[in-house]
């Protein structure tokens, strides 16, 4: 885990051949690390869906995964977007924000 810092906050497709594979043995360890980059990259896909049914369907299959990570920050961002979930799904289909 020492020296990697960057690596987890290096967006997954701007990576070379290169650097993916050898990323690959932290993302797939048992780290605490890894299950919260896998959390968060799972978050940052959900905000490309058209259908507000399945873009939903997504965000609830995202914070029941979140509530059950046994991890303390994970799971009080989980809480935040649940209690501003409508918000969110009008964000993902309009791609319209307020700042």
């Amino acid at each position: 885990l020492k020296g990697s810092k960057y690596t987890w906050q290096y967006n997954p497709k701007n990576m070379s051949a290169r650097q993916w594979r050898d990323f690959k043995s932290l993302r797939e360890s048992a780290l605490k690390t890894a299950r919260a980059w896998a959390i968060k990259e799972l978050a940052m896909s959900l905000w490309h869906y058209v259908s507000k049914a399945w873009a939903k369907k997504g965000w609830k299959r995202w914070l029941s995964w979140a509530v059950r990570s046994r991890l303390e920050p994970i799971k009080k961002v989980a809480r935040m977007i649940k209690k501003h979930l409508w918000g969110i799904l009008n964000a993902v289909l309009l791609k319209v924000t307020n700042g």
